[in-house]
């Protein structure tokens, strides 16, 4: 989330917590894991699509902003401690 919050487009694998924290196609890349060709693919794609690499830039703070805000995380915890 740091890189995104910078503006920087992320890869990362489909374990954890982590697709919850890329929109996949739209700030970055999920890819499975241990997948070295994907991983590769994925690179190569932001380093060559200049475009892409731009609008995913772009879209990557947005999204940290809109999903993962001081504010909105303390209105989720509180919500769940009202229920």
């Amino acid at each position: 989330m740091e890189a995104q919050i910078s503006g920087l487009p992320v890869l990362g694998t489909s374990s954890g917590g982590i697709p919850e924290a890329i929109s996949d196609g739209q700030t970055g890349f999920v890819v499975p894991p241990r997948d070295v060709a994907a991983l590769a693919q994925k690179i190569s794609l932001l380093k060559e699509d200049k475009n892409l690499y731009q609008a995913m830039s772009q879209q990557a703070g947005v999204f940290v902003r809109e999903n993962f805000s001081w504010e909105k995380n303390i209105d989720q915890h509180l919500n769940l401690y009202q229920k």
